[in-house]
């Protein structure tokens, strides 16, 4: 398992993305580059009273369930009765590329083995690039204006949301990410990449959020393109 099964520890979480978030999911190099090979690490435990042989590790690019793109996969090895042990996967980071991807570790994709809880074999984290003279940004904007939505039908229905992105230059695939709460540990509710802003005028990303569940009140908004973060 990648993380273990929380009620076993005392205290249920709700919201199953906060559940599946890891910390220990990282790369080896701090905040790397678009372009830049690093690998990526995970520890794999083992709560069971028998060795584990060989179990099989997959990394994705986003969410697998919902389309996320395959990255690579690797083998655990042996982990000892209640041990655990750390993959390693080489992974050269696509340019150009996203400020904050969320990369998804599944442990036994193909459930191969039996186990007590079989749905704590996947997790993931967001990871911060950092941008250097590899990574060249575009002179992009976004503001608290740039967000638009129906207020009037937000509770418990479906949401259209437009965000609009104003650019100085040309700019051709311009990746928006738009977040319910802070970038790390709020909920992403999409990605929109806009093919084509013209210099000195504006794009828009459209996003459609389920918001049958959520709790009554404010809720807070952060939306990226390239470098550039603003809030609602």
């Amino acid at each position: 398992m990648l993380w273990r099964y929380d009620p076993e520890k005392g205290f249920a979480l709700d919201d199953q993305r906060q559940r599946n978030l890891n910390w220990e999911l990282i790369a080896d190099e701090r905040n790397p580059s678009p372009g830049q090979a690093i690998n990526l690490l995970v520890p794999v435990y083992n709560y069971s009273l028998v060795q584990l042989d060989n179990i099989d590790v997959h990394f994705f690019l986003g969410d697998p369930r919902t389309g996320g793109q395959f990255i690579g996969e690797t083998t655990t090895g042996p982990i000892p009765p209640r041990g655990s042990v750390t993959v390693a996967l080489p992974w050269t980071v696509p340019t150009p590329f996203m400020r904050f991807p969320e990369i998804y570790a599944v442990i036994d994709p193909d459930n191969t083995l039996e186990e007590v809880h079989e749905n704590n074999n996947l997790s993931f984290n967001t990871f911060l690039l950092s941008c250097t003279t590899d990574c060249p940004i575009p002179d992009l904007s976004v503001t608290p204006a740039s967000i638009r939505f129906d207020a009037e039908t937000f509770t418990n229905s479906i949401v259209q949301i437009e965000v609009d992105v104003n650019t100085a230059e040309d700019v051709t695939d311009a990746v928006v990410s738009l977040f319910n709460g802070t970038l790390q540990q709020g909920t992403r509710i999409g990605d929109y990449t806009i093919g084509y802003i013209e210099e000195d005028s504006t794009g828009t990303a459209l996003f459609t959020w389920d918001t049958t569940g959520l709790p009554p009140g404010t809720t807070p908004f952060r939306w990226m393109c390239g470098a550039k973060t603003a809030n609602w």
